[in-house]
């Protein structure tokens, strides 16, 4: 039956988002089984199946399907296929045709069928998606698709609702599968011609509680898809086919209830399986909601069976065809107890062959069923047990009765389904095949009800059963049973000779704490000592049997696990094919055969005199062990000592004769011991197999041992050993010694008779008289006495057998108390042995002497041990002759004999305690003084507070000192003194005082029903007496009490329900001092989830704890158990969150497996509610599970950013940290990290990954230059760098030397230009004057260069003008050729050579004074004269 939990995944804290494969430790040897391998799935799992030998593991869960490797549940492949968008109001889109107005979801995908078949290599996957459509996969990879189906492509097929509308549409509603073969149906089609396909599916259509809500009455999934159906499943024919009703469209192979009826026969699918007698059948489990009073089927678990018929017989009903469904179903009903207290819905089945209540194997239907609990608690379920030949042959009688010769009430028709022929039975004049009785024909009325169910008594009982596996192992029966909690529970059951079942064995592990185990566990095919088994969120492989962990065939057989057995030749508890030869007698011993079968060796004479010459050791070998011939055998006595074995007898009496271990080789005996035992082994083929001890004596250490004892330690000893007077020793061999027959036991021996000795004061000497028996001495012998010290006394013979000590005088030393001293007289007069005892054999003497001072001397010193006249004169009970002298407060002996009486002084009462008590009486009064009375019958009436007796108690009276009596009852309250009357009356200075407790109130009023509430009971007079019970309802106590006068506190027990109860304060166990005050106990709190999952290894996170009546917790604690250092203490926030450091982990790897944790509260181990049943059924196995676990990891790793170990800083500035950490697996958050710079805390502003940022805006001020950096994440502190302040005065000088070089080049600076400028300006100044002066010169110079020039012209002129004159430049020309000569070509073709010209076109007159000649020359500045003068 799919389960019904949400499709919704795990959150990501408690389940990766990806298949993890757990490798995991051993969780619980001790139980017997071992959870080998665990797979955990992403969301909800739903079905699996294993491929025929068990290779592979096929997992489907909601939207997903994986495929595991079959050992070791490796993921080999995955598949995703769902969610989709799907309305359960449209058909599947595979349907060309269909068309859908309703609106799509999203919707998962919940598996409905996961059938393997081998033979065509395709797995067959239903799921709820698309109105239940199947896929056919690849069973040799899960994530293709082996045959699509609808092909699709360009040639699609006809394909009708009815083939896709397969498994049921809701996650809730149940559907089964089974795959058949037809026999002979694998033709040349590989295989696939003789597939077909069962399915019975839930109705979720219209009037179903699965149906959509407010939806019309449109429903395309059921409407033509029937109950129970058998479908072509030949995935390599013809695909039209595929998924069609077994036989033909026209003459469907159906069970389809009619529409009218289908409200009334709500069916639930349990199972189907395959089961062969006569012919093989398919049965359905299924349970059914009919309403009682309906005749068809007033059974709630029903078991319905089809003939699936063989080849050569589907000619029978004369179509050539095979039966249809309904021709052969007929179901009845399964009851699990008697009619009132029956176990009414059908949980689990599981076919077995097994022997149950017979020694025969044989076909039985194991069943777990269930009931309702009580107020919604976890239903209680048993486990029922059917045999298939009571089931086969109810269905014969019923189909005889329906046909042959009716029965009222016996069997009936099931008109309410489609396929059936009619309403009711009818005689008919035929005889019936035993074909027809069987399997019903199509002439013949059906489909058919049995009316009367088949009733089984309950095996036991358990609550919340879930699943059912069985197997038959070595002559018992092992029943597999999974529970609601995720545990899983083993009883082997055996038979005994009478044929009576007993549970000879109970073993229970936890697989997933809190997980249901699915309904369906299957055994590895290739390995049936595993056991493969589906919880809500993993597949797991669980070994049946832990054997390894018993050591001795003695453990492994007593465990009766039917599993186990040892293996003789190994030495180790094994499976029986995990043993060699296990095939062959006597290998392998089995727990069925009985502790006795262990081998075992036995050794005939195990007891080895030390002087025996060439000992040899004859071993009877038994238990199981095959035939020693031929094998290499030999003892092996340790230390790698062995000798050589021979094998004698028959194959069932085997002897082994081995040499003993040479003489020089004996172990050497220990010290003041007269024998050694020595191990030895039978080792064959090199291995010790089994071991036994002997011992080896020696009769001359057992005299030496005990010298004063010497005769009767030889003839008491259970050596062989004979005591040889003559020569005073104790020997092994009686021929050594010619009298050693004159002694034969013990009484034989020399020995005191016990007398009674008078007590002797110290300091007195006196002759003690002795008499001997048995005294073969003459009176010549000297004897001398000895009392237990170094001192000896002279011995006087009496006479033959008397014996005087005179003048014996001993001290007690400084001991309070009297000694004892053991009279012993021991012959001196031999020279071979210094001294010879005259024994006695009586017990040492008692630690009082008065009990056993027979046989000894009681010595006594008056003057100690007696503080007060009555402990002095009260010694007269013991003997002790001791005087009180007043004068001298001392106690002395007396002279007289006897001793003369005296009177005491009166009582003297110093303290009683307590000083208050109930009026009911009954408190222990302790009174406390001197002179309180010699003996117990002095005070015996004579105690009394006021008027009103008190009653001593003898066993806690001491002499004269204290005390103890009972108060007696008072009528009213008052107060008076404690008076003793011992022939005078002494009183005391206290009062004690009768009160009237009072109690008014208790706060908490109320508590977890755990128990743990620690509770107040207020009121008045509450610390009187002696004795306080604090009862709840009258019998469970109130634990841990301490109390004041106006308050008690004490601790809760549990309770099993959640009521009020009564609380009873009750002193000195009488009546109750309180009436109306109660106590209410409720519903313990619950834990729900625990967040974060993960921890440091140092500890100190906060987990937060989230649930429930946390207001109901005074204190709260965690553990974390196997690796955890110490108990941490939590926090109560609110009544739904508590927070808790986590305890610092011990042993244990980063990163491995998540450790168990445990909460107390209270002081209470949490614990969800458990079924009761649990501990008193499997008290061995009723271990505690942690529900929560912690991961822990290695503490997080932080660095600077350039991993410097110095950080600079100027105080006064902010500073801004940045911290970089290594990747972990923590999850922090940004509130767990706390920096800090010595004492002051850093702002955490930033946090990701890899960088933590935190900022100060404070100034650090502090005497101290260095502070430390560190980070805290809960109890991990590391510093990971040194943070150095730099100093402020400092930085002020550089600041000033850089600012007094600054000005200082400045100065410099301003100096040199100053002197530049200067100089400069003297340069110029000097430059001027130089070039005024040149240009004076040159006008000087001009003047009179023009005025010599003037008067040479004119007298050239004044001659040219005769001869008619020469040629002649301009006048401003030839001043330009004579001063500027580079200008002077230049000139003469700009100016002169054009003037010319134009002086001759127009024929005026040169002039004779050129106007540069005229004028006066001007320069503006100094510069421009530089310029003129410098070129043109």
């Amino acid at each position: 039956m799919d389960p019904a939990a949400s499709a919704e995944p795990r959150p990501l804290a408690l389940l990766p988002l990806l298949p993890l494969l757990l490798l995991l430790p051993l969780p619980g040897r001790a139980a017997g089984m071992e959870v080998q391998r665990k797979f955990l799935s992403p969301t909800p799992t739903n079905n699996f199946a294993l491929d025929g030998p068990g290779s592979r593991v096929y997992l489907a869960a909601v939207n997903r399907l994986f495929q595991l490797s079959g050992g070791e549940l490796a993921l080999q492949a995955e598949a995703a296929v769902g969610p989709v968008l799907d309305s359960p109001l449209c058909h599947a889109p595979q349907l060309p045709q269909a068309s859908c107005e309703h609106p799509k979801v999203l919707t998962n995908n919940y598996n409905k069928i996961l059938q393997p078949d081998p033979e065509q290599g395709v797995l067959v996957v239903c799921g709820s998606i698309y109105q239940g459509l199947c896929q056919l996969r690849s069973m040799a990879n899960i994530s293709a698709v082996a045959v699509r189906f609808p092909p699709g492509g360009s040639d699609p097929l006809a394909v009708f609702p009815s083939m896709l509308n397969v498994a049921a549409n809701h996650p809730n509603a149940s559907t089964v599968g089974l795959l058949l073969r037809r026999a002979g149906g694998g033709g040349g089609g590989g295989g696939g011609a003789g597939a077909r396909l069962l399915v019975a599916a839930t109705y979720t259509g219209f009037g179903s509680p699965f149906f959509p809500r407010n939806s019309s009455l449109e429903d395309h999934r059921f409407e033509n898809t029937p109950e129970i159906a058998i479908r072509a499943l030949d995935a390599r024919g013809d695909l039209a086919k595929l998924f069609t009703f077994d036989i033909n469209p026209s003459d469907d192979n159906i069970f389809k209830i009619k529409q009218a009826a289908k409200a009334r026969h709500k069916l639930s699918f349990v199972r189907a399986f395959l089961q062969r007698a006569r012919r093989p059948y398919a049965y359905l489990a299924l349970n059914s909601e009919a309403n009682a009073a309906d005749k068809e089927s007033p059974s709630h678990s029903l078991l319905a069976r089809i003939c699936l018929g063989d080849a050569a017989e589907a000619t029978l009903n004369g179509s050539g065809e095979p039966k249809k469904l309904t021709e052969s179903y007929i179901q009845l009903g399964l009851r699990c107890g008697g009619a009132a207290d029956a176990f009414t819905r059908l949980v689990s089945v599981f076919p077995a062959r097994a022997a149950w209540g017979g020694p025969a194997d044989e076909e039985l239907l194991f069943g777990v069923f269930e009931r309702a609990g009580p107020g919604g608690a976890r239903p209680h379920s048993a486990l029922c047990v059917f045999r298939f030949a009571e089931i086969e042959e109810t269905i014969r009688a019923a189909r005889n009765s329906c046909f042959v010769s009716p029965a009222a009430g016996m069997v009936t028709v099931l008109d309410s389904v489609v396929q059936g022929t009619g309403p009711a039975c009818e005689k008919r004049n035929i005889q019936l095949q035993p074909e027809q009785l069987d399997c019903g024909a199509a002439h013949l009325q059906h489909p058919l009800a049995i009316v009367n169910p088949i009733t089984a008594t309950p095996v036991f009982t358990y609550n919340g059963l879930t699943a059912v596996a069985v197997a038959s192992v070595n002559n018992y029966t092992v029943v597999f049973l999974g529970t609601a909690s995720g545990g899983l529970l083993k009883a082997s059951v055996g038979i005994n000779l009478d044929s009576a079942m007993r549970v000879v064995s109970r073993r229970s592990i936890s697989v997933a704490y809190g997980e249901p185990v699915h309904p369906i566990m299957q055994f590895d095919p290739s390995d049936s000592t595993y056991l493969y088994l589906m919880t809500s969120y993993q597949m797991t492989r669980v070994k049946v049997a832990a054997c390894e962990q018993y050591s001795t065939c003695a453990e492994c057989l007593a465990a009766a696990d039917a599993y186990c057995g040892w293996c003789t030749m190994e030495t180790r508890c094994s499976l029986q094919h995990e043993c060699m030869n296990f095939t062959e007698a006597n290998f392998w011993a089995s727990a069925s055969e009985g502790v006795q079968q262990c081998p075992s060796m036995t050794i005939l004479e195990p007891e080895i005199n030390i002087d025996k010459e060439n000992p040899v050791l004859i071993i009877q070998i038994n238990g199981t062990i095959p035939n020693l011939n031929g094998t290499n055998i030999s003892c092996d006595y340790g230390n790698n000592i062995h000798t050589v074995a021979r094998v004698a007898g028959d194959y069932a009496n085997q002897f082994i004769y081995c040499s003993l271990l040479p003489r020089q080789k004996y172990p050497a005996f220990p010290e003041d011991q007269d024998h050694v035992t020595v191990e030895t082994a039978l080792r064959v083929n090199s291995k010790n197999i089994i071991r036994a001890n002997f011992t080896i004596y020696d009769c001359k250490r057992t005299g030496n041992i005990y010298p004063k004892r010497a005769c009767t330690s030889c003839l008491s000893t259970k050596w062989k050993c004979y005591w040889c007077p003559s020569r005073y020793m104790c020997v092994s061999n009686r021929s050594w010694c010619e009298d050693a027959l004159q002694m034969r036991k013990k009484s034989d021996c020399p020995q005191i008779v016990p007398a009674p000795v008078d007590p002797m004061p110290t300091g007195v000497s006196r002759d003690i008289m002795i008499t001997l028996a048995n005294a073969m001495f003459s009176e010549e012998t000297a004897l001398e006495c000895h009392f237990g010290t170094e001192r000896t006394f002279e011995a006087r013979w009496v006479n033959s057998s008397a014996v005087e000590c005179a003048h014996v005088l001993v001290s007690p030393g400084a001991a309070a108390s009297p000694q004892c001293f053991r009279a012993g007289p021991e012959l001196a007069d031999l020279p071979w042995t210094p001294h010879r005892a005259i024994e006695t054999f009586l017990p040492p003497p008692a630690l009082r002497c008065k009990v056993e001072k027979h046989e000894a001397v009681e010595v006594y010193n008056c003057a100690t041990g007696s503080a007060d006249c009555s402990q002095c004169l009260g010694r007269e009970d013991l003997g002790h002759r001791c005087v009180w002298s007043e004068s001298s407060s001392s106690c002395r002996l007396s002279t007289e004999s006897p001793p003369a009486s005296d009177v005491c002084p009166a009582p003297e009462i110093k303290k009683i305690e307590p000083l208050r008590g109930p009026l009911e009486g009954g408190t222990l009064l302790t009174i406390r003084g001197r002179n309180l009375g010699r003996r117990f019958s002095d005070i015996r009436g004579a105690v009394r507070i006021g008027s009103v007796p008190c009653v001593p108690l003898p066993d806690r009276y001491v002499v004269s000192e204290t005390i103890v009596c009972q108060s007696g009852a008072a009528q009213e309250v008052f107060a008076d003194v404690v008076t003793v009357n011992v022939s005078r009356e002494g009183k005391s200075r206290e009062r004690y005082s009768y009160v009237l407790p009072v109690v008014r109130s208790i706060s908490p009023q109320n508590g977890p029903k755990a128990g743990g509430t620690r509770v107040t009971i207020r009121g008045s007079w509450l610390d009187v007496g002696s004795e306080l019970r604090v009862l709840i309802n009258s019998s469970k106590q109130c634990t841990d009490l301490s109390r004041s006068d106006s308050s008690i506190t004490c601790t809760m027990p549990s309770a099993e329900l959640t009521t009020a109860v009564r609380v009873c304060v009750q002193f000195e166990n009488r009546s109750c001092a309180s009436y109306n005050v109660t106590f209410k106990y409720e519903k313990n709190p619950m834990i729900t989830d625990i967040n974060p999952k993960k921890s440091q290894i140092s500890g100190g996170r906060i987990i937060t704890l989230e649930g429930r009546g946390f207001e109901l917790v005074q204190n709260v604690s965690m553990v974390v158990r196997a690796i955890g250092r110490e108990q941490t203490s939590c926090k109560v926030h609110s009544d739904t969150m508590i927070t808790c450091p986590s305890p610092a982990a011990s042993n244990i790897t980063a990163g491995s497996k998540p450790a168990p944790v445990d909460f107390y509260l209270n002081g209470r181990l949490y614990t969800d509610d458990r079924p009761a049943l649990d501990e008193e059924m499997y008290p061995e196995e009723a271990l505690h599970i942690s529900k929560f676990s912690l991961e822990y990891y290695a503490d997080p790793q932080f660095f600077t950013a350039k991993k410097e170990k110095w950080i600079k800083h100027h105080p006064g500035e902010p500073l801004t940290l940045v911290i970089h950490k290594e990747p972990d697996n923590l999850g922090l958050e940004s509130s767990e990290y706390q920096v800090k710079i010595g004492l002051i805390s850093c702002e955490i502003q930033i946090v990701s990954d890899k960088v933590i940022h935190c900022s100060i805006n404070e100034s650090l001020s502090t005497s101290e230059r260095q502070l430390p950096v560190t980070i805290q994440v809960g109890k991990f502190n590391y510093t990971i760098a040194m943070l150095h302040l730099g100093g402020g005065e400092t930085a002020i000088i550089v600041s000033i030397v850089i600012c007094s070089i600054l000005l200082v080049l400045s100065v410099v600076a301003l100096f040199v230009f100053c002197t530049k400028s200067r100089r400069a300006e003297r340069y110029w100044q000097k430059t001027l004057l130089q070039m005024e002066e040149m240009e004076s010169q040159i006008r000087e110079e001009i003047r009179k260069g023009f005025a010599e020039l003037q008067t040479d012209m004119t007298d050239l002129t004044k001659e040219l003008n005769r001869s008619q004159g020469i040629p002649f430049l301009e006048y401003k020309h030839f001043v330009t050729r004579t001063f500027f000569p580079k200008c002077s070509s230049l000139y003469e073709e700009c100016y002169v050579l054009p003037s010319q010209q134009l002086s001759s076109q127009v024929g005026s007159q040169v002039q004779e004074t050129h106007p540069l000649l005229v004028g006066e020359w001007k320069v503006s500045n100094p510069l421009t004269k530089q310029m003129f003068f410098s070129g043109c």
